[in-house]
């Protein structure tokens, strides 16, 4: 007996699962599995096993379900377990779709057993057969399994952390459990290895959805490598927001782009088994499907067909309510059936030549029939085509390529639907203007003389035009529909017959067709010039008294106006004078002035108002009478000391020999230094040169004499 328990102990022993980091619950709740076909197959029968897994553990009695598919109906249906017919299944018939074939294992060996099941269909020329091969083990002697949930109850309420309390009765020490939550792992509790007592299972709500939601609870464990699973299914309602309805958009993203017919899908939560719903696009009820519609909780398609809704942007409500109990959920979507619209600019082509009024040609696509059109040069838009509704398709635009200057312009045709969306095509093109002309090497306020050459760049498509000239709206005699070949052009006229200064030239280019352009300039006449001024005299830089100035003024008139200005600032006495031209004299009092440099300007003005100016640098010499009374105090000092040495019985014929002798060195020192000059020695002859100079000599007519008593006493 002891060896007898060993050995069933050995056959009995529970393994432990190996625990696995990617357990696919899918895979395990798979109905779906291959048969082994055995001996008959029938291409008008087919079998699929829903249930028991093939290779899996039985005991007691349990179901075999098929899916059944077959030709004729009725087949008959016999149970081989290991090639010995059971007795329940001896050509029973059954019919096609699920079918359950009830077997009791308990009168069945232990271990893996065959089963095999035969379906025929017998006809009186022919039979028609399949069968399935299948394998169970058959373990009527397996431990107990059983799970009872102590708390809280099946279909209660859950908020924030809830704890399900589990009594698990099993004769194995651990077992993998894996919690579901409408059929995904929930990540605590995915082939977690738990121990087969009293568990509690914490969940967090509050990562969960509203409303009610589905819990399977996963037991797995291995007996003689075959893996046996326990499915418990419960449910729970979730409520952490205190609403008993609740409303969760899975797709598309609130505030995004739909169109043609697309499912608005939702998640309802709720206490309720089933709640009304009601949508509203632009609050009002486009859909009379979703129109007071009950709907269970749960994830639901709203299939809308956004062609029935207007472009652009889109408000969609979502109202939901049971009896008393309604909420309101607010989602924004962008119908965009037609997309944007499309522009092709036809003709003219790249770089063309667009004259006058011309007409681009573009085709316009949109869903809408009509787009705003919008015409510019150069980013401006055209006065024809400015935010213009025009038809959709291929069509003719005319704009006045005149208003523009001739050379490359970028033409862009700008197309824009009702619901803001755009499309836009931009082209290159050469405007050339009917007739078009351009001046060349004078601009406004240039002067002009003589017989005038001006050069012309006409810009025509023709090959010639004719120009006529006015100066002041006077026709130029000679300048009257004169033609010029297109391109670079010179015409010229006498200016001698119109006055100086200002004048409106107006030139008009015609070419054929009618066509014209006009063009002004406001040009100087100037045939005298302005006059020239040249100081003549005086030809000494340093001038003394009343001096006598020459300037020479050259100009094309007979007399001109004469202002003389010293130190900028005006000659009263010499201002205004009307002079010949030519040699001019007039003099200036220079002992009006300081002795110092003094600038004098000479400004000549013609009778059109043009000057002509010249100024020069002269030093006034004059003497002043500070300087005269100077002199003569150093005189009469110097000439005092002999004189009182004389009265008083002493000698001068030295102080006289020496004041010869001083007086000679003092002009030897003024001649050696370039003062050769009465008004060159006067300009150096100032106050400080005087007393310099004074104080010398009266020092010398004071030293002379005390140097002969010096040497008669010696003597």
């Amino acid at each position: 007996m002891l060896l007898l328990t060993i050995i069933l102990a050995g056959v009995f022993q529970i393994q432990p699962l190996a625990m696995t980091t990617s357990f696919d619950y899918r895979a395990k709740l798979d109905t779906s599995h291959s048969m082994m076909p055995a001996g008959f197959d029938s291409q008008n029968i087919s079998l699929s096993l829903i249930s028991p897994t093939n290779r899996s553990g039985v005991s007691g009695e349990f179901n075999i379900t098929l899916d059944i598919t077959s030709d004729f109906g009725t087949l008959n249906t016999t149970l081989f377990i290991d090639n010995s017919i059971y007795s329940a299944y001896n050509k029973t018939p059954l019919s096609v779709g699920n079918q359950d074939l009830t077997v009791n294992t308990t009168g069945l060996a232990e271990g893996n057993l065959n089963f095999t099941i035969l379906f025929e269909y017998e006809n009186m020329t022919w039979d028609e057969k399949e069968t399935i091969y299948l394998v169970y083990f058959v373990d009527n002697s397996l431990p107990n399994f059983e799970v009872d949930l102590l708390t809280p109850a099946n279909e209660s309420t859950l908020v924030d952390t809830a704890n399900l309390d589990l009594n698990i009765t099993s004769d194995f020490d651990f077992v993998n459990f894996t919690l579901l939550v409408d059929g995904v792992a929930y990540p605590s509790y995915n082939v977690t290895s738990i121990v087969a007592e009293s568990q509690t299972i914490d969940v967090d709500t509050m990562t969960l959805r509203e409303g009610w939601l589905n819990f399977t609870l996963v037991f797995e464990y291995a007996v003689v490598n075959v893996q046996e699973t326990h499915l418990y299914h419960l449910e729970f309602l979730v409520d952490n927001d205190g609403q008993p309805i609740s409303l969760t958009l899975i797709s598309p993203t609130n505030q995004s782009q739909v169109s043609g017919v697309f499912n608005l899908t939702v998640e309802i939560a709720s206490d309720y088994a089933a709640v009304n719903l009601t949508l509203f696009v632009d609050d009002v009820i486009e859909y009379n499907q979703y129109n007071e519609t009950l709907f269970p909780y749960g994830v639901h398609d709203l299939t809308l067909d956004t062609l029935l809704l207007d472009e652009g942007l889109n408000n969609f409500t979502v109202l939901l309510w049971y009896n008393s109990e309604t909420i309101s959920y607010y989602y924004e979507f962008v119908v965009n059936n037609y997309g944007a619209p499309t522009v092709v600019i036809l003709s003219p082509a790249l770089d063309a030549t667009f004259t006058g009024v011309q007409a681009l040609e573009l085709n316009i696509t949109s869903g809408y029939g009509t787009a705003n059109l919008t015409i510019s040069v150069d980013g401006i838009a055209t006065s024809e085509y400015n935010n213009k509704a025009v038809s959709a398709g291929v069509g003719f635009y005319n704009i006045n390529g005149s208003r523009y200057e001739n050379g490359l312009h970028v033409v862009t045709a700008h197309v824009k639907t009702a619901e803001g969306l755009e499309g836009s095509a931009s082209r290159q093109l050469y405007f050339l203007d009917h007739v078009r002309f351009y001046v060349r090497g004078v601009t406004n306020y240039d002067e002009i003389s003589g017989n005038q050459s001006i050069d012309l760049r006409i810009d025509t498509p023709y090959d010639n035009v004719t120009i006529s000239v006015y100066v002041d709206d006077v026709l130029v005699p000679n300048l009257n529909n004169v033609t010029v070949p297109a391109g670079d052009s010179r015409i010229s006229f006498d200016t001698t017959g119109y006055n100086e200064g200002e004048h409106n030239v107006t030139f008009w280019a015609y070419s054929t067709g009618g066509y014209s352009w006009e063009y002004r300039l406001i040009l100087v006449v100037d045939n005298h010039g302005a006059p020239t001024v040249t100081f003549e005299g005086p030809s000494t830089d340093v001038v003394v008294g009343v001096t006598t100035f020459t300037v020479e003024v050259v100009s094309t008139w007979e007399t001109v106006n004469l202002t003389v200005f010293i130190d900028d600032v005006e000659v009263s006495a010499l201002a205004g004078l009307i002079v010949d031209v030519g040699e001019v004299n007039f003099e200036i009092d220079t002992n009006a002035y300081s002795k110092w440099e003094h600038t004098v300007r000479v400004l000549v003005t013609t009778e059109e108002g043009l000057t002509g100016e010249a100024e020069d640098v002269f030093g006034f010499a004059n003497i002043k009478v500070e300087e005269v009374v100077s002199i003569a105090v150093v005189l009469v000092i110097g000439f005092a000391i002999p004189l009182r040495r004389w009265r008083g019985g002493g000698k001068i014929r030295a102080v006289f020999i020496a004041d010869l002798l001083f007086i000679g060195v003092v002009a030897g020192l003024f001649l050696v230094l370039g003062i050769n000059s009465v008004a060159f020695a006067l300009w150096h002859i100032n106050f400080a040169s005087i007393w310099a100079i004074g104080a010398a000599f009266i020092f010398t007519n004071w030293l002379v004499p005390m140097a002969i008593e010096s040497e008669e006493m010696e003597g």
